[in-house]
């Protein structure tokens, strides 16, 4: 059985998601995994739950919708990819 298999066959601890995307944290015999294939833990790791909240964290800085966007750039959600074009764009110009 593959990864993707077993992980689908397993029990969802936890998940976190942007509105947009989502992971899932599961718990196999030999630790407990995110959906995109990350070991978080041993499965009898104490600080279980602690490990897996600092991987949401980590999961949510490299994981922002479009919401997070438009507040970075300070523009409306429709305006992201513009706003995008022009960050990029102002490299383009060095």
């Amino acid at each position: 059985m593959n990864f993707d298999e077993d992980f689908e066959t397993s029990p969802i601890i936890d998940r976190v998601s942007n509105n947009e995307e989502s992971a899932y944290f599961v718990e196999k015999e030999d630790g407990v995994y995110c959906s995109d294939g990350s070991f978080i833990c041993d499965v009898d790791d104490e600080e279980k739950q602690d490990k897996i909240d600092e991987y949401k964290e980590g999961w949510r800085e490299t994981h922002w919708d479009n919401s997070d966007w438009a507040d970075y750039y300070g523009c409306d959600e429709d305006d992201v990819e513009d706003c995008m074009d022009d960050d990029l764009s102002y490299y383009d110009d060095d």
